[in-house]
């Protein structure tokens, strides 16, 4: 695979003289061997790591390899001729969806050469600045933990990042005993996306409650945010679907969200933004407000824009997704004048195109 550092730095090849290498002071992970769960490794309770270890399969290619500890084949006072092996690694061996915040953890049937292992361990993703290497008491588990954390993969290339390591064959025991062949592992972490929905419903609501219209024509209806003559206030129900992102995303997995201009408007007042969770056939203008977003517009009364506005709703798109079920899949917004009417006995409206705002969305999946 491509030597890309998970640290930014240039390519590498088979590199050895890791520094930095603590012992007894990390913590062991709990189970290893039978788990195929992907996520931030955390450290466990000393001594906890061997028998987990010695617990079961593991799922992966890497617990396969179970052995007994070194030296049990002989009588009392016979030398420690048995071989070490890896006994499992987390993340399992091609894991997919890894977060960013994980750590590789490598553990053996029993206690290392800690200096001459950890330089057994070799990467070109992940380089030596890069990563800190501790052992935990019992010399069994080592943890790699990167700086910096994992990468994703850039806007532009929405496909999970892999990373590669190999442990070579200068790991050894406490006897001088030598891993019998080098072994390689493999995963890959989240993807990133980045989407940009239309609305599936657009809806213009009255204040005084008599008057409700609806987008019929995404290319050619028009929905007006502003006031009447009779200082009735207009306002436009905006409600996107979730579902339509590529991959849903899980609360926390959100990278930013905005409300946009896919068209520059011209409008007489800046609009406010409101979030809101309605279904849309049900929603007026008294619709219960979760929260005064902000301004799309930092327009003031006659200004004509010719530039695309935004407006960063992550935190309302992120609160839609942790209630996912029970906003139906939906993330909402209303926007209108902040006073509603001006009161000045005329009409002035903004007329919106039904598809001339957009939700940008970054988020990393699987």
């Amino acid at each position: 695979m491509a030597g890309v550092s998970a640290g930014g730095g240039a390519p590498s090849a088979g590199m050895s003289g890791f520094g930095g290498i603590s012992s007894g002071g990390a913590a062991e992970m709990a189970g290893l061997a039978g788990s195929d769960e992907v996520g931030g490794a955390s450290g466990e309770a000393d001594g906890g790591a061997e028998d987990g270890a010695n617990s079961g399969g593991g799922g992966s290619s890497a617990s396969s390899d179970v052995a007994g500890e070194g030296g049990e084949g002989g009588g009392a006072g016979a030398p420690d001729t048995t071989p070490p092996v890896i006994v499992s690694v987390t993340p399992v061996d091609g894991a997919t969806a890894v977060r960013a915040n994980t750590d590789i953890v490598i553990t053996f049937s029993e206690p290392m050469d800690e200096s001459e292992t950890a330089h057994a361990f070799q990467s070109d993703d992940l380089r030596p600045g890069d990563i800190d290497l501790s052992w935990g008491r019992s010399g069994r588990v080592l943890t790699v933990h990167p700086i910096m954390g994992l990468d994703y993969q850039s806007a532009s290339d929405p496909a999970p990042r892999e990373y590669s390591y190999w442990i070579t064959t200068l790991a050894r025991d406490l006897a001088g005993n030598h891993l019998i062949q080098e072994r390689t592992f493999s995963f890959t972490t989240l993807a990133r996306y980045t989407q940009t929905l239309t609305p599936v419903d657009v809806r213009e609501l009255v204040q005084n409650g008599t008057t409700k219209s609806e987008c019929t024509d995404a290319t050619t209806s028009l929905i007006a945010v502003g006031d009447t003559a009779d200082n009735d206030a207009l306002g436009a129900l905006l409600t996107f679907s979730l579902g339509d992102l590529q991959s849903m995303p899980e609360a926390g997995d959100l990278v930013s969200a905005a409300l946009a201009e896919t068209t520059p408007g011209s409008y007489p007042a800046a609009i406010s933004v409101f979030h809101v969770a309605v279904d849309p056939a049900l929603a007026t203008w008294s619709t219960e407000l979760l929260n005064d977003i902000g301004t799309l517009t930092g327009g003031t009364h006659g200004l004509m824009d010719a530039t695309p506005d935004s407006l960063d709703v992550s935190s309302a798109v992120d609160d839609d997704l942790k209630n996912t079920d029970a906003r139906a899949g939906r993330t909402q917004y209303v926007l209108r004048w902040a006073n509603g009417s001006n009161l000045d006995d005329s009409a002035q409206e903004s007329d919106i195109q039904c598809q001339s705002v957009g939700l940008s969305v970054t988020y990393f999946a699987p």
